[in-house]
């Protein structure tokens, strides 16, 4: 094993380290004329230093231009005398096993094209301590959502060292040396992976490297679908097509070409471009405080650490001769001009809580046009940038998307990213504004049937643009270095709509107003994440309104439905956990708090019920049981001589909902009952823990067994409404009893209705 060296210093402005927070005094890091594209075949650059004044310098050659200089004695083959001269001098000595085997341990056939750029890392940076990572920025399949979920796939933050190996007489490897588990400083080093060495230029002293090994070893149909039977796609071409360096980091693209199987020169292509990077870990803030978890609040932790340490972004303050320092920069994307003061009120609330705990703006943002130079090259998952991006590319399943990357030893987030699926939240809530408006006027005319029609009609049609995929995907590097798919992590994304249907439109509220509110939670809650801040499923028990923005919940971090998302905010909890993140303050009420892990299922119904991620009000028994009842009314249609137009099975996912939800409060109740804030003291309800199941069995059987349901059935006036609704309410008896022995809560028998 290699023992890590010690960290040498390199000096950063202040106004560095603030990333973004002093652009008036140093040149816009976005435009820092080091970037190389791979059009570029005759490119041959030096990279930095950029205005701040780092020693940093890299060189990219373009396809042609490293040839060239190969040709002319300017680049020293990797195996000449000259080349191994060098890499002698600079090695840290004989390669370790596991520098061996290739990068990945992973075969490929994908090639290297022409037009492919070459890196050159100066020898004077071996040895220095990095952290590296790798996000997917984009891919060119604009309508497959199971693909579209792998856009922001990062690989997490490795801190790395790099270094060269000798391997044999004639040949050295460029490796990166880190550790993967359970690190801090000071840990053993494996050898992570290696890049090959394509040679060496003696006058700049750097080692020209094949980024481009990184793509093809990243061998994406391997990783997806390792038969070729889902995607029915192959890796063709990896290469490296841009390279960039400002703010201390070094980013290079990497572009992996794939066609349909079997047909290598078919046009028909699919290309993932990854973002890799390679970072001075002397660059984080020296000021930063690791912090750990502490019970009461949720923060996300860092993977890689033995002591794991909450993630969150450094805090504002004030730099003599700069002013007011923000914790980050956002560039904000595509974001339509009639929902950007939703999207800035979003920032502003969370700057309000700034100026409350600090005094100053946690945030900054500005709007990013696409006739702005920079709209190219800022890139949601740049490691360097904060970006919000109204996603316009790819599409993907959830509605919104707070990722964020961290530095593993402290804490320090030093990229943060947001994507909305704009275009698509907006035909879905259309949909349903427009249908809910329409029934509602249907129901007014007494016309409870064709209201019926409308909602169901409405619900077909959304549901079928809101199929997500069933197949997940998984990224790997080698055996050891798994990606992450932030779209596939419930901790991290918002649902483009809630579970439940029957949410009715908000009385009073235009479309426009509802859509405002809407994006301003949806982008409150993602920023929330970029802060560090997880999801929180008990703050719906502390509302106080049902109607009043901001009395909804205590947390913007919450899940609520379409009746309350528009009016929920930033609330006392989420005060509570920010005090504790950003200065240490200890918080004053432990029981406000749970997340995704808390939640319970029919696969774990012994926590606690009144942790769910589908509940409003600050009764969830109550919220639960209203919405049975309203689906068990749409199930007869009383009133209505007609047959239903619902179906048990239109409402089944629904159904399931709810059922399993009034379920595990019959469940755990013999455990975990006494912990229950918000469901004893209401009229009728048990007192203590003994009789809850009992009550629960009542109170859906009262529902499904209710005599209401037979008189709706005795007014239908045709054998075949009458067939019709009796379907309905036998459905409705048979899910009844699926979904409650599924959880445990009880029998088929003990669900039999009398009459």
């Amino acid at each position: 094993m290699i023992k890590l060296f010690g960290s040498q210093f390199i000096a950063i402005p202040v106004c560095l380290i603030a990333l973004g927070g002093c652009s008036a005094k140093m040149a816009d890091p976005v435009l820092s004329g080091n970037r190389v594209v791979s059009s570029d075949t005759d490119a041959h650059k030096i990279i930095g230093p950029t205005a701040d004044k780092t020693q940093e310098k890299y060189a990219v050659y373009g396809a042609q231009a490293f040839s060239r200089l190969q040709n002319l004695g300017a680049i020293a083959t990797a195996k000449s005398a000259q080349a191994l001269a060098i890499l002698q001098g600079a090695s840290s000595g004989d390669a370790p096993a596991d520098a061996a085997a290739p990068t990945t341990g992973t075969t490929t056939t994908a090639t290297t094209t022409a037009t492919s750029l070459t890196v050159g890392f100066p020898l004077d940076l071996l040895g220095h301590q990095y952290v590296f990572g790798a996000v997917v920025t984009g891919l060119s399949d604009k309508k497959n959502e199971t693909l579209g979920r792998l856009k922001l796939t990062d690989l997490t933050p490795l801190h790395v060292t790099p270094r060269v190996f000798k391997t044999s007489a004639t040949e050295y490897i460029f490796a990166l040396t880190g550790c993967v588990d359970k690190c801090e400083e000071g840990s053993e080093e494996n050898v992570l992976m290696t890049i090959p060495i394509l040679g060496v230029d003696p006058k700049t002293e750097m080692v020209a490297l094949d980024l481009s090994a990184l793509g093809k070893s990243l061998n994406l149909i391997q990783m997806l679908d390792p038969t070729g039977e889902y995607t029915q796609l192959e890796t063709k071409t990896a290469e490296t097509v841009k390279a960039d360096f400002s703010l201390s980091t070094l980013v290079f693209d990497v572009a992996v070409t794939m066609t349909p199987k079997g047909d290598p020169t078919s046009a028909n292509t699919t290309q993932f471009t990854t973002r890799w990077y390679l970072r001075l870990s002397s660059s984080f803030d020296p000021s930063f405080v690791a912090r750990n978890a502490t019970p009461g609040v949720g923060f996300f932790m860092t993977e890689r650490a033995t002591a794991s340490k909450i993630q969150r972004l450094k805090k504002p303050r004030a730099l003599k001769g700069v002013g007011d320092v923000q914790s980050a920069h956002y560039y904000i994307k595509n974001v339509p001009a009639e929902y950007r003061p939703a999207f800035n009120k979003a920032f502003d609330g969370w700057n309000k809580l700034g100026q409350t705990l600090f005094g100053k703006n946690i945030l900054s943002y500005e709007h990013v046009e696409k006739t702005d130079p920079r709209y190219a090259e800022i890139v949601a998952g740049d490691a360097r940038f904060h970006v919000l991006e109204w996603d316009l590319d790819n599409l993907a399943p959830y509605g919104g998307l707070g990722p964020s990357l961290a530095n593993q030893h402290t804490g320090e987030i030093f990229s943060a990213n947001v994507l909305v699926q704009g275009p698509k939240i907006v035909e879905l809530y259309t949909a349903w504004f427009e249908a809910a408006k329409k029934a509602e006027a249907l129901e007014e005319q007494g016309l409870l049937a064709e209201a019926a029609a409308v909602l169901l009609q409405a619900k077909r049609e959304i549901d079928a643009k809101l199929a997500a995929p069933t197949a997940t995907v998984e990224l790997k590097l080698g055996n050891r270095l798994p990606f992450r798919t932030p779209a596939q992590d419930p901790t991290l994304e918002d649902p483009v709509m809630a579970k439940l249907e029957f949410e009715k439109v908000p009385k009073g509220y235009t479309y426009e107003q509802y859509m405002e509110g809407y994006f301003e939670e949806l982008v409150a809650h993602e920023l929330g994440h970029n802060l560090g801040l997880r999801h929180n499923f008990r703050g719906n028990l502390s509302a106080t309104s049902l109607t009043d923005k901001g009395k909804v919940s205590s947390s913007i971090m919450e899940y609520l439905g379409r009746d309350f998302r528009h009016i929920s905010a930033i609330g006392k909890y989420d005060e509570m956990a920010m005090r504790y993140g950003y200065l240490g303050t200890a918080p004053t009420v432990l029981g406000g708090f749970c997340t995704d892990e808390d939640v319970p299922s029919d696969a774990n119904p012994a926590l606690s019920a009144e942790c769910s991620r589908d509940d409003g009000t600050n009764d969830p028994f109550s919220f639960f049981l209203d919405r049975l009842e309203r689906a068990s009314v749409y199930l007869v249609a009383p009133g209505s001589a007609d047959a239903p137009i619902w179906t048990a099975k239109d409402m089944d996912a629904a159904l399931t909902t709810m059922l399993t939800n009034l379920g595990i409060y019959a469940k755990n109740s013999s455990t975990v009952a006494s912990k229950w804030t918000n469901f004893y003291g209401k009229p009728g309800r048990p007192r203590n823990a003994t009789t809850v199941k009992s009550y629960v069995l009542r109170q859906v059987q009262n529902l499904i067994c209710s005599d209401d349901l037979l008189a709706a059935l005795n007014e239908k006036g045709s054998m075949s409404a009458k067939r019709q609704t009796l379907d309905n309410i036998q459905a409705l008896h048979a899910k009844t009893a699926a979904v409650m022995t599924k959880v445990g809560a009880f029998t088929a028998t003990e669900l039999e209705c009398d009459n």
